[in-house]
């Protein structure tokens, strides 16, 4: 180890915060240069959206303006399913052995 003027003392090499740093670089690098152009740019994202309101609730009738115009906006890439009055499909809740 060196010594600086007023001395302390000065490390050769890399410091820990530069490793993880570029580390983290490179591997981001190195991921986003493996994915295809195709799956970073998919067809169609769909979201669900389970809102507490009655369906006719001005809450729920605004959520449902605002799912259309965000389909609007991304050129139908998001499409936002609203879901009012808690209702919840049978299938995403776990209980599908009730069907049988």
């Amino acid at each position: 180890m060196e010594r600086k003027e007023n001395g302390s003392r000065l490390r050769k090499g890399i410091t820990r915060r530069d490793f993880i740093k570029d580390t983290g670089l490179i591997l981001g690098a190195i991921s986003l240069a493996g994915v295809p152009y195709n799956t970073l740019a998919q067809s169609v994202n769909k979201w669900k959206y389970y809102y507490f309101t009655p369906p006719l609730h001005h809450d729920t009738v605004t959520m449902k303006e605002y799912a259309k115009e965000i389909q609007q906006l991304t050129n139908g890439q998001l499409q936002i399913t609203v879901y009012p009055g808690c209702y919840i499909p049978v299938s995403t809740c776990g209980w599908s052995w009730l069907r049988g």
